[in-house]
């Protein structure tokens, strides 16, 4: 029976503590440069590069080295934003209503600095508009740049005529 539990033996390579001491530095400079990331690039990923992630995450072990697990890799765009949109409506739910006193204490020290918002009302704002911005927001603890409006949004009716500005 193929599905039968077969012990795999495990035999570690002994590596001198030089090396241990230099590996574990590398593995810790990389885990301190992680961030949790919510913008993700469009490029494709090659089958392949999914195909040997997941196998290597199925090596991880487990009870009897028996990997209870499924994994699932999504391409459809579609989907991956409904994911997404119900991920970021369970983390808002986590934070507003289940998360501890001492969990929301502990994240205070890593609050951002900063805060900007960009109402996409006027796209072209200039980089010296928000260099500013940001001056005075460090100066003042808040800033609001202000741009003259030289357009307007107008509402029309069937026939075209100006309903309402």
């Amino acid at each position: 029976m193929s599905d039968a539990y077969r012990p795999v033996a495990y035999l570690p390579e002994r590596l001198p503590i030089d090396e241990t001491l230099r590996r574990l530095r590398e593995d810790l400079q990389t885990a301190e440069g992680r961030r949790s990331v919510r913008h993700f690039s469009t490029d494709p990923v090659p089958r392949e590069a999914i195909e040997l992630a997941l196998r290597v995450a199925g090596t991880a072990p487990s009870g009897a080295h028996r990997q209870p697990w499924f994994f699932v890799a999504i391409s459809d765009p579609e989907v991956k934003a409904r994911i997404r949109e119900a991920a970021e409506r369970e983390e808002r739910e986590f934070y507003e209503r289940r998360a501890t006193p001492e969990w929301l204490e502990a994240l205070a020290p890593h609050a951002p600095e900063l805060v900007l918002v960009h109402d996409a009302a006027r796209p072209f704002a200039s980089a010296a508009l928000i260099a500013a911005a940001i001056a005075a927001a460090r100066a003042t603890g808040a800033a609001v740049p202000v741009l003259p409006v030289t357009d307007t949004v107008k509402l029309v009716d069937a026939t075209g005529r100006i309903a309402a500005t």
